[in-house]
């Protein structure tokens, strides 16, 4: 793991924060991927995240204890639980984001860190766009997401981020405008959001033509607007151009396949991984060829499947949503029902949990009543076959025509 930064650098960037931003938590959890100590400092990411977090034990307890329970939860790849400070975020010269944290926690044991004082207003322009900035991205993987895009909205309201930064807070508004959406009533008002997300990806690829990553944010937009054609178009612009990034364009294009119920090409894009890379792991791979499977009916094939990409990752409550629809259509209700269940247990327990309204409060609700309905049903018929559970939990999932936004 790169060097991380010193204690007082992450202190420093407290200063660079503004007074409106209250004092909030972000939340994340996640599966460690990497670990490192400098001093009393020791620092961490999480699958997926390309935010570095810094635990300083500020004198108080052990940095060690840090270091022990991050290294059994990485050897069990099981999640962490982590509570951080927006407001102390600071970007390293790499540009990469370094974030302190509040308390971290895995397996009913936590540990407080030290964190930052508290901000005061920065008198730089360009320091006060960095701060909110890098509080946006915080909050926009991590916590207050309506916070997160006005921190987001005002970095990039002045032309004041330094060059290399840009495309940085446009690629994190474009994300969150992509997650956020759904939060959104369907229709019109949606698609306005969605959209907005694709005007921003737009604009980072026009600043980054050479970055993969810029030009599958603009296919996930059109995707989510309804525009397949054009998104699968450039997906595979992108498996010629990058091939180091084929195998998250594959993925994307078994999802659109499979929205289409298109189940044929969804587990060909599959194979086309192992055609290029060779035998394939992971929970990623193993998660998405089940999908396809399911999709047609291969039912213990799926099962084998879900099973393994469980096995990368045990706290994956997709997974296990996934296989509950396997048992269920494979007249093995008991395991369904098991399978459900621990969806919801790993679902309450994640930091969000609490949180009310929007989508993930639906899939919720949703989830509680299929459990519901289908420990009935295995209660009064258990070698009965159902499809309860079977049904998308995420509208982004179903197909849909094109918005006419697009036309514009």
């Amino acid at each position: 793991m790169r060097k991380l930064i010193f204690w007082a650098l992450i202190a420093l960037s407290s200063s660079l924060a503004s007074t409106s931003a209250a004092q909030t938590w972000g939340r994340l959890s996640g599966v460690v991927t990497e670990i490192g100590q400098t001093g009393r400092t020791v620092g961490f990411r999480l699958d997926g995240s390309s935010m570095t977090f810094e635990f300083d034990a500020g004198g108080r307890i052990s940095p060690y204890a840090a270091l022990n329970l991050l290294q059994a939860a990485a050897a069990n790849q099981d999640h962490v639980a982590v509570e951080f400070d927006p407001n102390s975020g600071i970007f390293a010269d790499d540009l990469s984001l370094h974030l302190l944290v509040h308390e971290l926690s895995y397996r009913g044991k936590s540990l407080a860190g030290q964190t930052s004082a508290t901000p005061v207003l920065a008198s730089d322009a360009q320091a006060t766009a960095e701060a909110a900035l890098a509080r946006g991205m915080a909050l926009s993987r991590g916590g207050d997401k309506t916070a997160a895009r006005m921190s987001l909205d005002d970095a990039l309201a002045a032309d004041h981020l330094r060059p290399a930064l840009l495309p940085m807070a446009l690629a994190a508004r474009s994300g969150l405008l992509y997650e956020t959406a759904f939060d959104v009533r369907a229709g019109l008002d949606r698609d306005q959001v969605l959209f907005a997300g694709l005007t921003d990806a737009r604009r980072w690829r026009s600043m980054a033509p050479e970055s993969a990553q810029a030009a599958s944010a603009v296919a996930r937009g059109l995707s989510l607007l309804g525009d397949d054609e054009a998104a699968l178009s450039i997906y595979a612009d992108v498996i010629k151009r990058w091939p180091e990034e084929a195998f998250w364009s594959d993925i994307s294009i078994s999802s659109i396949h499979r929205r289409r119920g298109d189940y044929a090409n969804a587990l060909a894009a599959m194979d086309d991984i192992v055609r290029r890379r060779g035998p394939q792991a992971g929970m990623a791979y193993r998660f998405n060829r089940g999908r396809a499977l399911l999709g047609q009916k291969r039912l213990p094939e799926a099962i084998k499947e879900f099973t393994s990409a469980l096995s990368y990752r045990p706290t994956y409550d997709y997974a296990f949503i996934q296989r509950a629809c396997a048992y269920a259509q494979s007249a093995r209700l008991p395991e369904a029902v098991a399978d459900l269940s621990a969806a919801l247990t790993i679902q309450d327990s994640l930091p969000d949990s609490n949180t009310t309204g929007g989508a993930a409060q639906a899939r919720r609700e949703r989830l509680q009543q299929d459990l519901a309905s289908l420990r009935k049903l295995a209660a009064d018929s258990p070698h009965s076959g159902s499809d309860i559970p079977c049904h998308s939990y995420f509208e982004a999932e179903i197909a849909r025509d094109p918005s006419p936004l697009l036309q514009k």
